[in-house]
């Protein structure tokens, strides 16, 4: 239990609804935890938060809170009962029934019923530079790739595409480029009322994309697709949405569907949708049958607009916070959604190429739909959707470079085996995302590993050069490969 002693610690069970109540995997000082010996020689250890110095305890009563208290001596002794696996345990005082998170925003309870009901709590070993580091949370990430909308025209297309024509959910605008236009700072997509003939129309096809002879909406849906992937970090926008009837407005990612498997095996995580008066923020895989499973949060708009009636006037800030271990999904720092990784595993098979989509890379979409069902304003038009930032975020404790690799490995990162280049897992943990791109940049292979492989053969490629990049969410290594 060594790496107990001074833990980051997080409730993984379903029971407590997946709201992390002690840290929320922050990068706080008040999410760091260390233990000490509650007696001289005995097992039991007292739970202190290792920012502020309060201890945890029972207040007496099987079903009371769990207190924080200033005083060394006031801590109760808990043991820790593995559940035989890595890092995972239950907590509890004597033979008590275990400690548990509470939904409603109770720190951490007692439950009285059995041991089935208790949360699981988890540990990561945390470091006193760590704890520095976390006293200003923007120190502990280093921003990677960013669009400002700074320069007016078109969008810089080293980073973005588009979306083209009818594209998804029935809906009736069609996707074009001259609706996404970045002016004075923002990305601005308009939603107008506008006649486009279907070059694809079909009277007889069933298919709802080809059997209507117009559109009459247009609208903008841009997508970074093969040009900026995402893996683990946090990713951040601050817009300003259209909230008028029928407007769609969203932030969302997806997988790849060629190496993950066809929508919703490939993974969606919406940071924002807004429609039916409703902000959503939704996590969505898939059952080996392909039917999406979700974690759906659905926020009413009054929760905002009671607060500050000209909320849809004003910019927020939509955030992302990705890891292998949960995605959390915030509105202008609020919290809404919580969705622990461990319950997005697939069934791998004839639909779902990959075991867990949220542990591969995903791009980034900006769209304004719009919902029929809702009852489009018509006098509302044109609609504005206004973006003033994308930035995304690497943790700084993660290496991402060639020069990191030596330290972070004890033996090289890219081997040769008898005249074929492998990569060496031996710095990884678990799962292993590993991406191969050429010089231009482009993707031309993926694929995931385990650690526990060791070495493993890289895929045959036409001759050329070739930048290997490995991670398991923590670790990172990339080094540049030549197949000859």
């Amino acid at each position: 239990m060594s790496y107990c002693q001074d833990a980051v610690i997080y409730d993984m069970s379903t029971s407590s609804g997946e709201q992390l109540k002690w840290n929320d995997r922050s990068a706080s000082p008040r999410a760091m935890w260390k233990f000490v010996k509650a007696t001289a020689g005995g097992s039991a250890l007292k739970v202190v938060n290792k920012a502020t110095g309060r201890y945890m305890r029972n207040t007496g009563e099987l079903s009371a809170k769990v207190t924080s208290q200033d005083q060394v001596a006031q801590g109760t002794g808990f043991s820790l009962n593995s559940l035989g696996e890595q890092r995972a345990f239950l907590i509890r005082e004597g033979t008590k029934n275990p400690v548990h998170a509470d939904k409603i925003g109770v720190i951490v309870a007692w439950r009285t019923v059995n041991l089935n009901s208790a949360s699981v709590w988890h540990f990561d070993p945390v470091s006193d530079n760590d704890l520095n580091a976390a006293t200003d949370d923007a120190t502990g990430y280093e921003l990677v790739w960013a669009d400002e909308f700074d320069t007016d025209g078109r969008l810089n297309e080293d980073n973005w595409s588009y979306e083209r024509g009818f594209v998804r959910n029935s809906e009736p605008q069609w996707y074009q480029p001259d609706n996404a236009i970045c002016k004075d700072g923002n990305l601005v997509i308009t939603a107008r009322i506008d006649t486009v003939a279907n070059p694809n129309y079909k009277p007889s096809s069933s298919s709802w994309k080809e059997n209507r002879q117009y559109a009459y909406y247009t609208s903008s849906s841009v997508i970074t697709t093969h040009k900026q992937d995402l893996l683990y970090g946090r990713m951040e926008i601050r817009a300003k949405i259209p909230t008028t009837s029928g407007a769609w407005p969203a932030i969302w990612c997806k997988g790849y569907p060629e190496t993950n498997g066809s929508w919703p095996a490939c993974g969606e995580v919406d940071i924002l949708e807004f429609y039916s008066k409703s902000i959503l923020a939704n996590v969505a895989w898939s059952n080996a049958t392909g039917s999406s499973q979700w974690r759906t949060v659905k926020t009413p708009f009054t929760h905002f607009t009671d607060k500050d009636p000209n909320w849809s006037d004003k910019y927020h800030i939509w955030r992302m916070d990705w890891d292998s271990l949960s995605i959390r999904l915030y509105l202008d720092d609020e919290l809404l959604n919580v969705t622990s990784l461990a319950r997005t595993v697939q069934p791998v098979g004839s639909f779902c190429k990959v075991e867990n989509p949220f542990k591969t890379p995903m791009f980034l979409l900006l769209n304004l739909a719009l919902k029929d069902g809702d009852g489009i304003d018509k006098t509302a038009f044109p609609l504005t959707y206004y973006i003033d930032y994308v930035r995304f975020y690497k943790p700084r404790t993660q290496p991402d470079a060639i020069h990191d690799a030596t330290a972070t490995a004890e033996r090289p990162f890219v081997t040769m085996v008898n005249g074929t280049p492998c990569i060496d897992l031996c710095a990884f943990n678990g799962e292993v995302s590993v991406s191969m791109t050429d010089m231009m940049g482009r993707i031309v292979s993926r694929f995931q590993a385990e650690a526990a492989h060791g070495t493993i053969v890289l895929p045959t490629m036409e001759k050329g050069a070739y930048v290997v990049k490995a991670t398991d969410g923590y670790t990172t290594l990339s080094a540049k490969v030549l197949q000859r």
